[in-house]
């Protein structure tokens, strides 16, 4: 029923939460058209297109449609808060220590006017972050707590950021802690989840994979747990137990499936290293699927690009890395990739830009 605004608007948001970012400005788009003067509307289209925006290398960068986007929802009264909060975004996304601090100055101005808006401190945490400034996000988040509705999504975000500035320990207390506090069933299972997954990137790897065994072998159809099983088994090389990783998922998903798809493409990448071998035929196969089903999953560009250099195909393996950056992949492995190959080919302006 696309002639039905409320339906578009559902996939809009959900194109926008999978990271299907311009299958989502499509639709906000035509729902555009369909209600021209709705502000709603205009701000979720600058939301994407910042996405959209941040996701492409700096010099390929245009930033017009945005800001279009953005007036139309300001001029049509849209929520001030909101309007900041992209506002911010778009500073940060410049990628100077400059407009790092613009941002952070535009939050603490909004903040002074309204502050009991969560989404303002959660903002400025993610400002402060950008900024380096790890205390600075802590307290920011220590103020968004304290007027969220959600204290699990607090300790998320909170878990989150420690762990992303390397503070694993920190994180993994975090956690601990929480268990006390936060005693309903489903933050319970949330917490457990969270601490499996970060004591597996720890010196707690043993008693993390025990518990992830006995939770797993007592919901054999948890798509998360499968999937934490077979990120286990690749990061320990563990072929075998992969290959019973990819079945358990096609079992869950069944055969529209793309996440044993992308296991398995990943463990011939690693068995069958020359691309002259039969086997290797059935990697990119394997991508075509995945990339028919989810267009814009940033992996599969990654791994189109390390089929092509397997290949000796520079040109596409650049391109593939390319996009798999415009995507959303901010991986260091996939920078490291992409810098090699501009250099290369002489343009080193943009791999200046990247490193």
């Amino acid at each position: 029923q696309p002639s039905i605004p409320r339906w578009r608007e559902k996939a809009a948001e959900a194109c926008e939460l999978s990271g299907r970012i311009d299958a989502a400005i499509d639709h906000y788009q035509q729902l555009i058209e369909a209600e021209p003067e709705r502000a709603e509307v205009w701000l979720a289209l600058a939301r994407a297109r910042l996405e959209a925006e941040r996701r492409r290398s700096p010099s390929r960068r245009n930033w017009q449609r945005f800001r279009e986007a953005l007036s139309e929802a300001s001029q049509r009264g849209a929520d001030p808060t909101s309007l900041l909060a992209i506002q911010a975004g778009y500073q940060q996304a410049q990628g100077t220590p400059e407009a790092n601090e613009q941002a952070v100055e535009l939050l603490q101005q909004g903040l002074a006017q309204q502050p009991e808006s969560p989404r303002l401190w959660q903002a400025l945490a993610a400002a402060e972050e950008e900024r380096g400034d790890l205390d600075a996000a802590l307290k920011a988040l220590q103020k968004y707590e304290q007027h969220a509705s959600s204290q699990l999504t607090a300790l998320r975000l909170r878990v989150g950021l420690l762990a992303r500035a390397g503070k694993l320990d920190a994180a993994i207390q975090e956690l601990q802690q929480s268990k006390g506090t936060l005693d309903d069933p489903p933050s319970q299972e949330a917490i457990e989840r969270l601490l499996i997954e970060l004591q597996l990137r720890t010196d707690q790897r043993n008693q993390a994979s025990e518990r992830l065994n006995r939770l797993a072998a007592e919901r054999p159809d948890d798509l998360q747990l499968a999937q934490l099983l077979a990120d286990r088994a690749l990061e320990d090389q563990d072929w075998s137990a992969l290959e019973e990783m990819e079945t358990r998922l096609r079992q869950i998903e069944e055969e529209d499936g793309t996440l044993w798809r992308l296991y398995r493409a990943r463990r011939l990448l690693q068995q069958v290293p020359d691309a002259k071998d039969p086997r290797f035929a059935e990697i990119p196969k394997l991508l075509t699927q995945i990339a028919a089903l989810r267009p814009d999953w940033s992996v599969v560009s990654a791994l189109g690009g390390e089929v092509a250099l397997r290949r000796g195909d520079d040109r596409e393996a650049l391109r593939a890395f390319q996009e798999a950056m415009r995507l959303g992949d901010r991986s260091v492995d996939t920078a490291s990739r992409l810098i090699g190959l501009l250099t290369e080919a002489g343009r080193l302006i943009e791999a200046e830009q990247l490193a």
